[in-house]
């Protein structure tokens, strides 16, 4: 039957480790899922927060998944840096906070931290106690680029699961699958959205966002040999056309 561990592309290892972890009850209370942008962590962790949440084990297609897979479930928190690039003390203590809260509807709570890498000291040690014991009903995962970048003390109190690079070849096969594209569509889609699958078939699901990419081409390309008077109007051009992917999403 298909489920939320279908959209996990060329992550065979990682995809069997987590699925077993949900299904025999064994998932760990704090993951870190390495790789490379595009790899598919964000995925992965949505998977798992389906798999976690979902009364049938992450189907894919309940109310419950897909509330996750679109970000608006109230159990699952994606968090990412507030500060300079940079995850502070003030946004660790507002987490640290939230995780001792009771879930809202489900029966776990999940946290996404995006770019583990950029705790700073003094906010990875606040964050320690709650990482290495969190409440029984909460599941973190953390995301990063490379191991390590990662502070070791964080590191060492997750479970590493790896991500490997997806080639180029099979990324743009799926791209085409899903969205009906063409190879040289696929390749575009795949360079505007840095290489990430998801947002490659946002892209070209979105008439809105390809229209404003081939906007902004078309500027830079003129640049060169634009007057004042061009300018001004070539900007008036882009924020129409950057306004439209705006208003697909309201």
């Amino acid at each position: 039957a298909p489920c939320v561990w279908d959209g996990l592309v060329g992550q065979r290892k990682a995809s069997a480790h987590l699925r077993r972890a949900a299904e025999s009850g064994a998932v760990a209370h704090a993951y870190l899922f390495v790789g490379p942008t595009g790899s598919g962590k964000m995925t992965a962790a949505k998977a798992l927060a389906c798999a976690v949440l979902c009364a049938d084990g992450g189907c894919g297609s309940c109310r419950v998944c897909r509330r996750v897979q679109s970000g608006v479930h109230p159990d699952v928190h994606v968090v990412r840096p507030e500060g300079v690039a940079e995850i502070l003390i003030p946004q660790v203590r507002d987490l640290i906070r939230d995780v001792y809260l009771k879930p809202i509807e489900a029966s776990h709570k999940v946290y996404v931290i995006e770019h583990a890498a950029r705790f700073r000291l003094e906010a990875a040690n606040a964050f320690l106690k709650t990482l290495e014991e969190p409440p029984a009903d909460v599941v973190i995962v953390l995301l990063a680029a490379d191991l390590d970048d990662v502070l070791p003390t964080i590191a060492s109190r997750c479970q590493v699961v790896r991500f490997a690079p997806i080639p180029e070849p099979m990324a743009r096969a799926l791209v085409v699958e899903r969205t009906g594209a063409s190879e040289e569509e696929a390749r575009s889609a795949l360079a505007a959205a840095g290489q990430v699958i998801p947002r490659a078939i946002d892209f070209l699901r979105s008439a809105g966002r390809r229209n404003a990419r081939s906007t902004i081409m078309s500027i830079l390309k003129r640049l060169t040999v634009m007057d004042g008077h061009d300018v001004i109007k070539a900007a008036r051009e882009l924020l129409t056309a950057v306004r439209a992917p705006l208003e697909e999403t309201k």
